[in-house]
């Protein structure tokens, strides 16, 4: 198999049905399952930093069909993770928050381009809803990236057990699925007015997404098997 080809597998599989459930299962290892194990072994940090890195990477092979597009997010998608790595040889504030402000561009693409994939014309497939699954995820990485941007420039922006985990992004996943899913346990409060807007436009998107998605995928379902009857 040449390069060529094997590139057009990899191309098709990231902008196919499938890549949405592959895309979905490496962001939950990314986010979910190796951050904790940072804390038990060293080989944690090194794993989630090569899944943190293949996620963003499928990203700009499923945006490649627009080359407009693909040009944008490989830019910020390129730099987010030479900054990702950067910062694990050193603890400058500055470089700390322009990683921060560049995953939260990325991810808030990412999670443009997986909705672009869901909604495309089709049938809604289980994988379909799996992709939708990932775009929520997605918009909790983003504002985590947020978060830990007006932290690092505004120290007293946030209160509660946070300690040195504001130059982490652990903290600020917790607290951004706290509030996108509306939890809010309060062990972490937004006191800065940009911090408490920030968590507020969360909470509402965490509230409207699982109405506007719903309500989009039956209309997409129904107008599909209505044209499928009409073929």
């Amino acid at each position: 198999m040449t390069l060529n080809n094997f590139r057009g597998l990899l191309v098709r599989f990231w902008r196919s049905d499938s890549g949405l459930s592959a895309f979905l299962s490496l962001l939950i290892l990314s986010v979910l399952v190796l951050p904790p194990l940072t804390f038990i072994s060293g080989i944690g940090t090194i794993l989630d930093d090569i899944a943190f890195s293949l996620l963003l990477i499928g990203g700009i092979v499923a945006a490649s069909e627009r080359l407009r597009n693909m040009v944008a997010i490989s830019v910020v998608i390129v730099i987010t993770i030479i900054l990702h790595w950067a910062a694990r040889t050193t603890s400058s504030t500055l470089l700390l928050e322009w990683q921060a402000l560049f995953v939260s561009l990325s991810f808030g693409m990412l999670t443009l381009v997986v909705l672009g994939q869901v909604f495309r014309d089709g049938p809604v497939t289980y994988h379909r809803i799996e992709g939708a699954i990932a775009a929520y995820l997605l918009l909790g990485v983003t504002w985590a990236g947020a978060y830990k941007l007006v932290a690092l420039h505004f120290p007293d922006a946030f209160t509660g057990p946070i300690g040195t985990g504001k130059l982490a992004m652990d903290s600020w996943l917790y607290f951004s699925y706290a509030t996108l899913s509306t939890v809010g346990y309060g062990d972490i409060a937004a006191h800065h007015p940009i911090a408490r807007s920030l968590a507020e436009v969360e909470a509402l998107v965490g509230q409207l997404y699982p109405a506007i998605l719903i309500a989009r995928l039956v209309s997409q379902e129904v107008q599909d098997r209505s044209d499928h009857h009409k073929g």
